[in-house]
Order: C-alpha cells, then structure tokens, then sequence
C-alpha cells in the first residue's frame, strides 16, 4: 500500500488484517482490510465478522480520533487523505464541476412583490385560522357547560326519584 509522504505505515501489525497510518500531524488512523458484514443491531456493528472465520476485531479508538468528527478541518484533512489515495494509485482528482457552487440569484421588483403579497397573504390567513380555532373553542366551552348543567339536573331528578321510593 502506498501513501504520499505525509502518512507513513508503521511496521506492526494489529492483527492479521489491519494496519495503523499516522499522519504528519500525530493522528493515527486505524485501517482494516476486511469486508464486513454490517447488521442491525449495535454488536454486530462493533464487532465486525471476518469473511475468512477469525474471530472479531474489536474496534479500535485511536487517541486522535479527529477523522471521525465532523468539523471543517476534519473535513480538509480527511479530503487531502482521500486524494492523496488517489494520486498514489494514478486515478485523476475528483471533478470540482460534480459539485458546483451555489449561485444566488438577486430578486426581481415582481418577485419581492410577490413576496411581499404572499406573506401578508399568509398573516391574514393566519389570523382567519386562529380566530376560527378560537371560536371552535368557544362554542365547545359553552356546550360543555350546557351537558355539566344538564347533567347535574339529571343527577338531582335521578336522586329526587331515588328518594321517593
């Protein structure tokens, strides 16, 4: 395997399968070249299966593990890593035109009006909705002190009767 001159191999070897990398900046970076069979649950991810029978490996937390947070110098130094791999190996960068920059567009007098007469739009239906929930409130507060009234007349018949038994 070969890396540019910022990431060197060290010469042991974790198990039989992965290597240790570490980068100019002391970071380590643990790699395993196996393939994985990544299930559902969370051991199975931790302890990966070995395609050739031996036993899991453990995952490995490195004292640096900066390449695994997600922060713009991570970012940086994991993009530098990725086409460092791909200039030792002779594949061409990564086309910039796969990922182009986003363009923002200055609004015209119509559409700031449109805006403008949406949004006062939105507001009044806003207002409309709240007003119509307000009322439906309303209107169940009162039916629901009409059924208490009711109810409690009813009560007092029901016990009225109970005692003229």
């Amino acid at each position: 395997m070969t890396f540019q001159s910022n990431m060197n191999i060290k010469e042991e070897s974790l198990s039989p399968s992965s290597s240790c990398v570490s980068s100019s900046d002391g970071s380590n970076v643990y790699m395993f070249n196996y393939p994985m069979n990544v299930g559902s649950t969370r051991d199975q991810c931790d302890t990966p299966e070995l395609s050739d029978g031996s036993p899991p490996v453990k995952r490995i937390r490195c004292e640096n593990d900066d390449l695994l947070t997600s922060n713009p110098e991570t970012k940086k130094k994991l993009k530098n890593v990725v086409l460092g791999r791909r200039r030792a190996r002779g594949v061409m960068d990564i086309p910039t035109s796969l990922f182009p920059t986003p363009i923002s567009y200055q609004l015209t007098p119509a559409d700031i009006e449109k805006r403008v007469r949406r949004k006062k739009q939105n507001r009044e239906a806003a207002k409309r909705c709240r007003a119509k929930k307000k009322a439906e409130q309303d209107l169940f507060a009162q039916e629901t002190a009409t059924h208490a009234e009711t109810n409690e007349k009813l009560q007092e018949e029901i016990r009225s009767n109970l005692q003229t038994i």
